[in-house]
């Protein structure tokens, strides 16, 4: 008997447990239904066509027809104006919905590979329940290539054709580079930068949208990002072109400011003074200038704070001078003045104003004393009235985003795109700046036939190093 009450006993706690088991069951299991109880997103992500397009996809659930999905996004830019862009997608409302946006990037600029877009989803449903997914971030990718990278203190390297060592020798480059700008003008980065290196001009330009023929590299100062053609037997060539392009992001990132560009002979000027470690000017520039000092030709110093000039002659000299006009203030006044220059700039200060600060002299002063260093005559008052060269234009684009007045969340027209402002200041429009590096371009690199050699085009255009600092102008 006692067995027997004892199996009946273990029999009864068994029954226990198991009920107390389903019991957890149903306690941890959701009631039928319940999954659907609150709008949300179940899947979110993009797909690329790059340098095209990008697509924004949302997979949404809700226990009620979901009527509307708005992506917001914005691109990781420095921006004088937080804002972002606004797409509204279009599907047949449900309480299950797959649908997507598309952002044409042709209508809105270069978008460059290594730039950041950060998107989220806005979901309501027929109820008037809002949910706002998590923001996201996507890394744009030119995945045409298989890339290699190398990244040493600021600064990362992706390249897809040549060896590794091609690679480091031009990190190499690039932080001899830093080195340099540090010393001549006290300047340093101050975020990250990330170059990409392509191995001909064809196959940058396919990562362009509508590049001119001549683009053999762009400085994206406003991404941080540096796009070149550099094929591994231009090796010399490319890391003189990277420390021209370099000093111009670093300026850039010192003396950005909302009201206006630095003078673009300061501008080029370090940039040219920059690109190798000998100190002096390439041997075009030193002979622009002198046969410009010794015909009287001299280009003044205002005449060069903005555009350079049309002419491939006037723009080799435009860029000889502006060589000269930085060795003059770091060889004369030190590295330490030339730095508070830049720095002064942040201001907003104009030029005049911001080299009297450190120099004690303006624009006109720079001009005399420097005219006397080189050998140069006083500039006559007939030169000082004369009407400057024609100067080569900005050439104008398409921001990804614009800035407007704020207005009401989820009141976008259907299939429209709408920029929310964080912030409304008054803004210059954005531009795109021309720069060339002056550097021949090699013959093997990929310059659509043109020959390096052509008078008509100069080595400026040839160089293919066309700034585009996403600047504002006035």
């Amino acid at each position: 008997m006692v067995g027997r009450g004892s199996q009946h006993a273990a029999r009864s706690l068994l029954r226990v447990a198991v009920l107390l088991a389903l019991l957890g069951l149903g306690l941890a299991s959701p009631r039928p239904g319940a999954a659907q109880d609150t709008l949300h997103a179940l899947d979110t992500n993009v797909t690329v066509d790059f340098p095209t397009s990008i697509t924004f996809h949302v997979e949404a659930r809700g226990p009620r027809n979901i009527t509307r999905a708005e992506v917001r996004f914005r691109v990781e830019q420095r921006s004088c104006a937080l804002a972002e862009s606004s797409g509204l997608a279009q599907f047949q409302p449900g309480q299950r919905v797959s649908t997507s946006w598309t952002w044409d990037t042709r209508k809105g600029g270069d978008l460059p590979p290594g730039a950041l877009v950060r998107y989220r989803w806005i979901l309501r449903d027929a109820s008037g329940e809002v949910v706002e997914a998590p923001e996201q971030t996507y890394e744009v990718a030119d995945d045409r290539y298989s890339w290699q990278s190398l990244r040493q203190g600021p600064l990362t390297i992706n390249w897809y054709r040549g060896d590794t060592a091609f690679g480091t020798a031009l990190m190499a480059a690039s932080q001899d580079a830093l080195g340099r700008l540090d010393r001549s003008a006290g300047a340093r980065p101050e975020r990250p930068v990330k170059l990409f290196i392509y191995g001909s001009t064809e196959d940058l330009q396919g990562a362009l949208v509508f590049p001119p023929e001549w683009t053999g590299g762009v400085a994206f100062g406003g991404f941080n990002i540096i796009a070149i053609s550099i094929p591994p037997a231009s090796l010399a060539w490319g890391q003189r072109a990277l420390a021209h392009e370099l000093t111009h992001v670093i300026v850039d990132q010192v003396a950005f400011n909302c009201f206006r560009d630095i003078p673009t002979w300061l501008n080029e000027g370090l940039a040219t003074y920059n690109e190798d470690a000998s100190g002096n000017p390439l041997p075009s520039y030193a002979d622009a200038l002198k046969g410009a000092l010794d015909a009287g030709g001299l280009i003044s110093v205002r005449g060069l704070g903005g555009g350079f000039p049309t002419s491939a002659q006037q723009a080799t000299l435009a860029y000889g001078e502006s060589f000269s006009l930085v060795q003059y203030l770091t060889q004369t006044y030190g590295p330490e003045k030339l730095g508070t220059l830049l720095t002064g700039f942040r201001a907003g200060t104009t030029a005049d104003a911001a080299l009297t600060q450190v120099y004690g002299f303006d624009q006109d002063g720079l001009e005399a004393q420097w005219r006397r260093h080189i050998g140069a005559p006083p500039m006559s008052q007939a030169q000082q009235n004369r009407t400057p060269v024609p100067l080569a234009p900005a050439i104008p684009t398409f921001e990804p985003y614009t800035v407007s007045t704020p207005t009401p969340a989820l009141e976008a027209t259907p299939g429209s795109t709408r920029a929310v402002a964080e912030a409304t200041p008054t803004v210059r429009p954005l531009s795109w700046g021309s720069c060339n590096a002056g550097l021949p371009m090699p013959t093997n690199a990929g310059s659509h036939g043109v020959d390096a050699a052509t008078p008509l085009l100069g080595p400026l255009v040839l160089a293919g190093l066309a700034l585009a600092t996403r600047r504002r102008k006035r």
